[in-house]
């Protein structure tokens, strides 16, 4: 979260997240797990990286940023796919293939709910309160919201094809969702209506890439700092996403 460092997941086949130094370049960290890393984070302090652990593992992972060592293991029954840290550091929230989401104790590494889902729980987004979890279900046309107090189901919100990402607004009020039906939507939280939708156009591959770095900036609240071939494709972007992604993408040194 302050810059200083960068964690990396070296991909299919690699079963390994990296932690460098941004100011030297220099790697800090080799973080070996058992199969594939879908997904790194940072807690919100910086004091801790989860990691995801993807085809041939079933775990969620909690390291030492400064030690590299180790924290937990959080066990799902199939790889996990999603990992979200609470705005106050103390609580991840984990999905899995298992068709459940998972939330655990940072400090105990307990389980705290789970929550049962129809297909796989494919990303999950703490509010900025941390009062609730959204939940993509990649398998759904539903994504859903909860109560991370109770563990309890709070509302259901409908697309027309499967959901594969979820993300609040600064201030709580409304949700992002995305669908394979080629549609975002953004939804108003106290009447659950759908206030501004959008409908996708293709991208390149790279042009994807930059935008899945983005929308993690935007939920950790930083910035993508954008190679010059990166600024280029995002030149290439419709008018309305560029003023809205802007102030999340910066030139790198």
């Amino acid at each position: 979260p302050d810059g200083t460092k960068l964690a990396t997941a070296t991909g299919f086949g690699g079963k390994k997240a990296l932690i460098w130094d941004v100011q030297t370049g220099k790697q800090l960290h080799q973080l070996v797990h058992e199969g594939m890393v879908e997904g790194v984070v940072f807690s919100p302090d910086g004091t801790k990286l989860a990691t995801a652990t993807g085809f041939g593992g079933k775990k969620a992972l909690v390291w030492d940023v400064q030690t590299g060592k180790q924290l937990h293991q959080l066990v799902h029954e199939s790889y996990v796919s999603g990992v979200a840290f609470s705005p106050d550091g103390t609580k991840l929230a984990t999905g899995s293939e298992d068709k459940k989401a998972r939330i655990w104790n940072v400090q105990t590494g307990k389980q705290l709910h789970r929550l049962t889902h129809e297909g796989e729980v494919f990303r999950v987004a703490f509010s900025p309160d941390g009062k609730k979890l959204a939940t993509a279900i990649i398998d759904s046309t539903k994504a859903r919201i909860w109560d991370v107090q109770t563990g309890k189901q709070l509302h259901s919100l409908e697309h027309e094809g499967l959901v594969s990402s979820v993300a609040f607004s600064p201030d709580g009020t409304k949700l992002a969702t995305g669908s394979h039906d080629k549609k975002a939507r953004i939804w108003d939280l106290k009447d659950l209506e759908v206030v501004k939708q959008f409908f996708a156009r293709s991208f390149t591959p790279e042009q994807e890439e930059l935008l899945d770095a983005l929308g993690k900036a935007i939920q950790q609240k930083g910035h993508v700092p954008a190679t010059q071939e990166q600024m280029k494709n995002f030149g290439a972007f419709p008018q309305k996403i560029r003023d809205a992604l802007q102030p999340y993408i910066k030139p790198a040194p």
